[in-house]
């Protein structure tokens, strides 16, 4: 959403899209910063957010260690995960520098546990 090309206009059009009860879209959007001022350039043209009032605010909270190793073991658990001969476990060690490095934030500890998940299935390719 910075790029160049995500211009006002572009916001309008996806806002009058996903505006209304019978609206042919849907946004989902995830931010660091509150919705109403997510695009300052709007305001600076005293324009609205285009996600002012048609997007219920939800604000995430940092998952704890429970939460973080439920969801790590749910994740290598699933069956469509495994696609070696042999499910991948990770271990405890690396459940716990994974659950610190994230620090709480759910997309950081997904994107750790992908790169731990790449690492045990390029170690079962390697003769």
């Amino acid at each position: 959403m910075t790029w160049d090309g995500f211009t006002n206009q572009v916001r309008g059009q996806l806002r009058g899209l996903a505006e209304g009860t019978d609206a042919p879209l849907r946004l989902v959007v995830a931010a660091c910063t509150s919705l109403d001022t997510l695009f300052p350039d709007s305001q600076d043209k005293n324009m609205t957010s285009p996600f002012k009032g048609i997007c219920i605010e939800e604000n995430l909270k940092q998952w704890d260690e429970k939460i973080s190793r439920e969801f790590i073991i749910s994740r290598l658990q699933a069956d469509w995960l495994t696609p070696v001969d042999k499910p991948v476990s990770f271990t405890e060690a690396e459940i716990v520098e994974l659950i610190a490095e994230s620090n709480g934030y759910p997309q950081k500890l997904m994107q750790l546990c992908y790169q731990t998940y790449d690492r045990y299935l390029n170690d079962s390719k390697s003769p």
